[in-house]
C-alpha cells in the first residue's frame, strides 16, 4: 500500500509540474523520505548491515533538515515561478 501512496504523490507532483512549470521541493522531499522508509521496511531493518543503516540515517537526517528549511520558508516552492496558487498565509 505504501507503493501506491508513493505513486499517487509522484503523479500529483507531476501534475503540479506540468501546470506550474515548477517542482514543489517539500513534496519531493516527503516522497523521498517515504520511499527510503519503505525500502527499509521491505528489506527488513534487522537484516541491514550497520554501515547501510548509518548511511540511511544520514540520508534521512539530511532530508529532514531540507524539509525543515522548506517549512521555514513557505514561499520556497513559489519563488521562481509565476504560480496561480501559492500556499502563503499572510497574517
Amino acid at each position: 500500500i505504501l507503493f501506491i501512496l508513493i505513486l499517487v504523490e509522484l503523479f500529483r507532483l507531476l501534475m503540479v509540474y506540468l501546470q506550474e512549470h515548477s517542482i514543489a521541493v517539500g513534496v519531493a522531499v516527503e516522497i523521498t523520505i517515504v520511499s527510503v522508509l519503505r525500502e527499509v521496511v521491505v528489506h527488513g531493518a534487522l537484516e541491514i548491515s550497520w554501515i547501510k543503516a548509518a548511511s540511511i540515517c544520514g540520508l534521512l537526517f539530511i532530508l529532514d533538515a531540507l524539509l525543515i528549511v522548506c517549512a521555514k520558508t513557505p514561499h520556497m516552492d513559489c519563488m521562481s515561478a509565476n504560480t496561480k496558487f501559492c500556499p502563503i498565509v499572510y497574517l
